[in-house]
C-alpha cells in the first residue's frame, strides 16, 4: 500500500511524500537510477533493475497490505521530480505491533541535503501515532555512515552489529541493526513493562519526541 501526501522542506529544497504512480517507474532507471553501482551498492542487490522489474515492483507494492510506501519528490522550477522511496514494513501486531524501515535515494546529486533525516521524522510519525506502532527495527551497512546518523538523529539506537553481513568492493563489510521505540506513554510503557532502561533510550525517546513535534509544526497533509 502507499502512505497518504506529506509535503515539508529538507536544506531548502521542498520535498513530498507521496504515492506512487506506475508512470514514474521509468524514473527509477533513467540517468542510471537503480542501474547504477554508486546507487545500490549498499542495498543488499547485486542485479540492476530493467523496466518490467520496476513494474513489476509497482504492482506487489500496491497490493501489500503489510507495508505503506512513498515515492521521494522534489519540487523545484516549476517541476516534480522524483529521487527516491521510503517504506514501512513487514508490518504486524502481535505479539508486539512492530514493522522495519527502508530508504533509498537513487539520484546522488541530491545526497548530503538533509532529506533522509526529515523523510524519517515523516516515516516515524505516521508509524507511531497513525499505525500505533511500538517498535521500529532497521539496518545499515557499516561504511554507510550518512544513513547511520540519518536514523540517529530521529532516535534510532543501535542494537548489535552483524558481522560479515556484506561483500563490497572486495571486502566483507558488518550490518548494524537498530530500534526505535514508541515515545508515546502507553506504547514506551508498554516496551520497559517496568524492566529499568538504558540512559541510551531515555536519551533517544527525547529525540523521538523532537522529531514528531518538527512533524506536527513543519509538515502539510493534503
Amino acid at each position: 500500500m502507499f502512505g497518504p501526501i506529506m509535503r515539508f522542506r529538507a536544506n531548502e529544497l521542498d520535498i513530498e511524500l507521496a504515492p506512487l504512480c506506475k508512470e514514474d517507474m521509468h524514473e527509477f532507471i533513467s540517468a542510471g537510477g537503480m542501474q547504477s553501482y554508486t546507487v545500490t551498492k549498499y542495498l543488499s542487490r547485486r542485479s540492476a533493475p530493467t523496466i518490467e522489474d520496476e513494474y513489476q515492483w509497482f504492482e506487489q507494492t500496491r497490493t501489500e497490505s503489510s507495508s505503506y510506501v512513498w515515492g521521494i519528490y522534489v519540487h523545484a522550477e516549476g517541476k516534480r521530480c522524483l529521487i527516491g522511496n521510503t517504506a514501512i514494513n513487514s508490518i504486524a501486531y502481535h505479539p508486539m505491533s512492530g514493522a522495519s524501515t527502508g530508504f533509498m535515494i537513487f539520484r546522488p546529486e541530491y545526497w548530503g541535503n538533509g532529506i533522509a533525516s526529515a523523510c524519517h521524522k515523516a516515516r516515524t510519525w505516521y508509524a507511531f501515532t497513525q499505525l500505533g506502532l511500538t517498535r521500529i527495527s532497521s539496518g545499515v551497512y557499516e561504511p554507510n555512515i550518512g544513513s547511520r546518523k540519518a536514523l540517529e538523529k530521529v532516535g534510532y539506537i543501535p542494537t548489535h552489529t552483524e558481522r560479515n553481513a556484506g561483500f563490497v568492493d572486495g571486502r566483507y563489510i558488518s550490518l548494524t541493526h537498530f530500534i526505535i521505540i514508541n515515545p508515546l506513554h502507553t506504547h514506551w510503557t508498554a516496551w520497559w513493562h517496568g524492566d529499568p532502561i538504558p540512559s541510551e533510550f531515555l536519551d533517544a525517546r527525547i529525540r523521538t519526541q523532537t522529531a514528531l513535534e518538527w512533524v506536527n509544526t513543519h509538515v502539510q497533509f493534503s
